[in-house]
């Protein structure tokens, strides 16, 4: 089981917390590439303030390894108009990028991200 915690601007979404956070957990109740989520393990959300933004901090477990969850996320960014969704787990740290960002944030930066 990999836990996976992402990092989602809010600068962009502010007013569209509620909508984003609904995006995400009707996403999650399904499955992702073929493995089955339950919620009920170890799934939560919340929001902080980081230096730059609020940020919503998602956790999640799932039998799939990273890699085979970043092309989801990336679905998630295009859908949410995000640039880019800081992702860490334990097989890995990534800034996944959307399809079509407006500007390019480099790679992960640890330094900015908030753990759950």
């Amino acid at each position: 089981m990999t836990t996976i915690t992402l990092n989602i601007g809010l600068e962009q979404n502010i007013e569209g917390l509620e909508r984003l956070n609904r995006f995400f957990v009707e996403h999650l109740t399904r499955s992702i590439l073929g493995y089955s989520i339950n919620l009920g393990t170890r799934w939560g959300t919340r929001v902080e303030d980081s230096n730059t933004e609020p940020t919503l901090i998602i956790q999640f477990d799932t039998p799939a390894h990273v890699r085979r969850v970043i092309p989801y996320i990336r679905t998630i960014a295009n859908a949410t108009n995000q640039d880019a969704i800081s992702l860490s787990s334990s097989d890995g740290d990534y800034l996944v990028y959307a399809d079509r960002p407006t500007r390019d944030w480099g790679s992960f930066n640890p330094m900015y991200f908030i753990g759950y």
